[in-house]
């Protein structure tokens, strides 16, 4: 897959389609590894996975990747506004660099660039993703509910995530 370099050394592919969906992968080498992103075609996190530099993966994706140093790297726009100032969202990882971040949010966090309030999102898909690779997260009968009826946990999942963040005045990106 072709990925073009930022100045800040972040690397993003060109959308391509995966199960009905376009989506872009991002790739950004941080302090200690390598946070691989798939945002949709509004800039929302689709998945997110955090590879450490010894895992097998890591390798042979790095081996695959063709890296384009052409100028046309383009940033990942979010196509949301802030609900208060209508102003300009952006992922909050995006205003640092890649080598500076040590730790990555569980929630994906956003923040108007405008008036600073801060949002997040959390698709189904994340979540069900989030879900199937930290099942350590969840005790047993979170687990056994969720083998019986994946989507009403996710559901009840979300419902939870919406009420912890409205507590923080923190809105969700629709």
């Amino acid at each position: 897959m072709k990925f073009f370099r930022s100045s800040d050394t972040r690397l993003r592919s060109d959308f391509y389609s995966n199960d009905g969906k376009k989506l872009c992968c991002l790739i950004e080498n941080t302090q200690g590894g390598m946070l691989i992103t798939e945002l949709n075609e509004r800039g929302i996190v689709e998945k997110q996975v955090y590879m450490k530099p010894d895992d097998p993966f890591y390798v042979s994706l790095t081996r695959g990747m063709e890296i384009v140093d052409s100028g046309e790297y383009n940033g990942v726009d979010v196509d949301a506004v802030c609900a208060s100032c209508s102003g300009t969202l952006t992922r909050e990882l995006d205003l640092v660099h890649p080598s500076v971040i040590n730790a990555v949010p569980v929630v994906p966090s956003y923040v108007c660039r405008r008036c600073s309030k801060r949002f997040y999102s959390m698709t189904d898909a994340y979540l069900k993703s989030l879900v199937a690779n930290k099942k350590e997260l969840f005790d047993e009968k979170d687990l056994k509910e969720l083998s019986e009826n994946e989507e009403a946990f996710v559901s009840t999942l979300q419902e939870y995530i919406i009420r912890i963040f409205a507590s923080k005045k923190i809105s969700r990106i629709r």
